[in-house]
């Protein structure tokens, strides 16, 4: 059904993930509490990049009209 290579892709990126997911959970597991901070440090961080860009698009969109601006 799929090609070779896309099966080798495939299977090693869920072996990756299935690594990264492994490490992520031990790291929760063992350090509860500095691994919450670093996470709640990411979601902070993901949010002001996401503010950021939102303040950034709607500005540069300045030649459409208003409604495109919040759609």
């Amino acid at each position: 059904m799929f090609s070779e290579n896309f099966s080798k892709r495939l299977r090693k990126n869920v072996g990756i993930n299935g690594l990264i997911s492994t490490l992520i959970g031990l790291l929760i597991l063992f350090w509860p509490g500095r691994t919450a901070q670093v996470g709640t440090v990411l979601i902070g961080i993901s949010f002001i990049l996401i503010g950021i860009f939102y303040l950034v698009s709607i500005f540069s969109l300045m030649n459409e009209n208003f409604w495109s601006r919040f759609g």
